[in-house]
């Protein structure tokens, strides 16, 4: 029998280095590393004694990196990460000079780079130290065992050193003359300060540190900083009150000439016509949809104002001195601005949010109720006219019930035959 399958040819050793060039000529990616390089962007205005340092942080008193300048000033670092839903990468290269030079006497240059999976960008943004050391400066009021303690001045060293020093970098920078008389300056912005020596003593006021959070929410309001979301749903939702269906003048017209009609005698009284009430009725359902009331722009700026507030407390204060500062903004003029006209408007609107609520219940149970009704006649009317649908059946004839059973399709009918010619 002939063979119809030929055997494969052996491959020779030329063939055989011909792919060993090939697969060594394609480009090995390196191994991935384990500490990716992350993309920062520091302030031009820092000079080259600036460092990243860790200090707890006042929210949480976790440890985080800051960039400190002895010039500058303080800086947290703004974490900018792409979505999730959008992964992103960076291609980082930088560009490095060889020792070999072209023809024309310019060295050549290459390229030397890698791409980090990881796209988060961190912005080195000015930050005021005072937020660093308000864990130490509240411990007086929101501390342990405060019931009872009193409130005694201190000096910065003493405060300084009740700040967690794990893992805190604090002690160096304060070797820094600047950097130290900074802290100290901010210090003094938000406590009351008294002489004993030649040291300067210091102990929290609630005005000042209220005062000094104000002018910093104010400073968020004036320059249009909030985000838009954030204040359709912190300012405009919040101060939005509930609709009113507000009648037409003509149809209060009409309704008080009528009032004043049916208080004459009469002898006689007509009956209205279905055009006269349906008129009535499409009058009464015409009207005006309108706020019960609406915010003044003292009342919108009080607002944003608290709002912008909230917003620094929640990122660099902790709850529990947040609290201590809201007991405070209850006075009135505490920290220079007064809330009672927005807490004024806030009970209102409360007042009419519930008035809202309970009318609604109301026309709920109203128009359930007639819905009932219907849903009632309509179960009456179908169980009657079963019972005549029963009541015929049971009245016919056997002959009668078997005759409907007969198949009489193609049949003609008896009038069929009875038609005229």
């Amino acid at each position: 029998m002939p063979r119809t399958r030929s055997a494969t040819g052996a491959v020779t050793e030329s063939e055989k280095t011909d792919t060993s060039k090939a697969s060594s000529s394609k480009i090995q990616l390196p191994p991935r590393t384990e500490s990716p390089p992350k993309l920062f962007v520091l302030p031009t205005k820092a000079t080259k004694d600036a460092a990243v340092i860790t200090l707890p942080h006042p929210r949480h008193a976790k440890p985080s990196r800051y960039l400190v300048c002895p010039e500058t000033g303080f800086y947290e670092f703004t974490r900018i990460a792409s979505p999730k839903n959008t992964p992103r990468s960076w291609l980082i290269a930088s560009e490095r000079a060889d020792a070999t030079t072209t023809a024309g006497g310019r060295p050549t240059s290459s390229i030397d780079g890698q791409a980090v999976s990881c796209a988060d960008l961190f912005i080195a943004t000015p930050m005021d130290p005072m937020f660093l050391l308000l864990p130490s400066l509240a411990e007086s009021v929101v501390g342990k065992n405060v019931e009872g303690q009193k409130r005694l001045f201190l000096s910065s060293e003493d405060y300084f050193d009740n700040l967690p020093s794990e893992s805190s970098h604090l002690g160096e920078i304060l070797r820094w003359n600047k950097t130290r008389a900074l802290l100290e300056s901010r210090m003094a912005a938000v406590c009351d300060t008294v002489e004993a020596g030649d040291e300067l003593m210091y102990r929290l006021s609630r005005d000042k540190i209220l005062a000094t959070c104000l002018e910093k929410a104010r400073c968020l309001v004036e320059g249009d900083a909030l985000p838009p979301s954030l204040e359709k749903q912190f300012v405009t939702r919040v101060l939005q009150a509930p609709v009113i269906n507000q009648k037409s003048a003509s149809n209060q017209t009409r309704n008080v000439t009528e009032a004043a009609e049916s208080d004459e005698p009469t002898t006689q009284q007509e009956p209205k016509t279905s055009g006269d009430s349906s008129t009535a009725a499409a009058d009464g359902e015409s009207g005006e949809v309108e706020q019960a009331i609406k915010p003044t722009d003292e009342i919108v700026k009080l607002q944003k104002l608290k709002v912008a507030l909230d917003l620094i407390c929640q990122r660099l204060v902790s709850p529990e001195l947040t609290a201590w500062l809201n007991e405070g903004l209850r006075d009135p003029g505490a920290g220079g601005v007064s809330f009672a006209p927005l807490d004024q408007y806030l009970a209102k609107l409360e007042e009419l949010r519930a008035e809202a609520v309970a009318s609604r219940s109301i026309g709920d149970y109203s128009s359930k109720r007639l819905r009932d009704e219907e849903e009632e006649e309509v179960r009456e009317l179908k169980k009657k006219k079963a019972d005549e649908e029963k009541r015929r059946k049971a009245n016919e004839s056997r002959g009668v019930r078997d005759l409907k059973k007969v198949n009489v399709s193609g049949m003609k009918k008896l009038s069929h035959f009875f038609q005229k010619k």
